[in-house]
């Protein structure tokens, strides 16, 4: 990417390791060995992180005793021999990590939660999820390591605001086991050279990801990511604020830059149209005011 930001005077680029460079012509900016030097640089980590299960940790089902069916009668001592082995697992006390309703194959409602062990740290967590029927008798006992595992994405496109102040980058990333991939922006103040908030994330529709994931998230967001873009519209009376339409599996959506909102309804092209409309592109072609009557 390369675009102008400020006076027009800074050009910012950012390559396919998401570096990105603000550059000025002045005699400072020009080194001895002949080549000009970038004022400001930073790298821009696309990822996230998610709870998940440590795969270097075998989960397993502690109780009914895998790979056997036993009759009722042997199974109660087995779930009474289990529950005094329980009391030894160093499984915390009070108010569980998580709590709730779950349905067994016979429709029947019953609760289960999550306990940590006494081992846990803060990265890496021992959970026990346990399943009791609806008179709070234990029918299902396993436990699993879980961390903080991260995400690694990348930048899929990446623009200079209106104002010129700020460069928004578009961000894919991939799901995890328990979370949907996200589409997220994020706004780099080219003056402190920080991200400022807030990071607006999208669900990322299933078959979209599908496609990416054979393309492959290799970091260059050169790849010709036909069914997603953005622009950027000039502060509308309603929001006083910039406002990112966003092109997702051709309907476009709308949010305020400064909020993360959305600020008004999706726009879909097939509603207004008989034919069918495939769009693969957005842009702001020009600039525009309302006044205070909506006109």
């Amino acid at each position: 990417f390369l675009g102008s930001a400020g006076d027009g005077t800074t050009i910012v680029t950012m390559d396919s390791d998401s570096v990105i460079c603000t550059w000025e012509y002045k005699p400072e900016s020009f080194s001895s060995l002949g080549w000009y030097m970038p004022i400001k640089v930073r790298r821009l980590n696309v990822s996230d992180f998610v709870l998940e299960e440590d795969p270097s940790f075998a989960a397993r089902v502690l109780f009914p005793p895998p790979g056997k069916k036993m009759k009722p009668a042997a199974l109660d001592e087995a779930r009474g021999r289990h529950l005094e082995e329980m009391l030894d697992m160093g499984i915390q006390g009070g108010n569980p990590k998580a709590a709730g309703a779950w349905k067994d194959e016979k429709g029947q409602i019953g609760r289960f939660e999550v306990r940590v062990s006494e081992d846990s740290t803060e990265d890496l967590m021992v959970q026990h999820m346990c399943r009791f029927d609806a008179n709070e008798v234990l029918v299902y006992h396993r436990v699993a390591r879980v961390g903080m595992i991260p995400l690694q994405g990348a930048a899929l496109k990446v623009k200079v605001d209106y104002s010129k102040k700020y460069l928004v980058i578009l961000g894919l990333i991939p799901s995890g086991v328990n979370r949907q991939g996200l589409l997220t922006i994020f706004r780099l103040d080219l003056k402190g050279f920080f991200l400022c908030g807030p990071r607006i994330n999208i669900p990322l529709p299933n078959e979209i990801e599908k496609r990416y994931q054979r393309l492959g998230l290799s970091g260059d967001f050169a790849v010709d990511y036909d069914d997603i873009d953005f622009d950027v519209v000039p502060p509308l009376v309603q929001t006083g604020t910039q406002t990112l339409c966003l092109l997702l599996a051709n309907l476009v959506r709308f949010y305020s830059l400064e909020t993360g909102q959305e600020v008004r309804e999706p726009f879909d092209p097939l509603a207004i149209q008989q034919k069918k409309v495939l769009l693969d592109a957005i842009r702001v072609v020009g600039t525009f005011r309302r006044d205070a009557g909506g006109g």
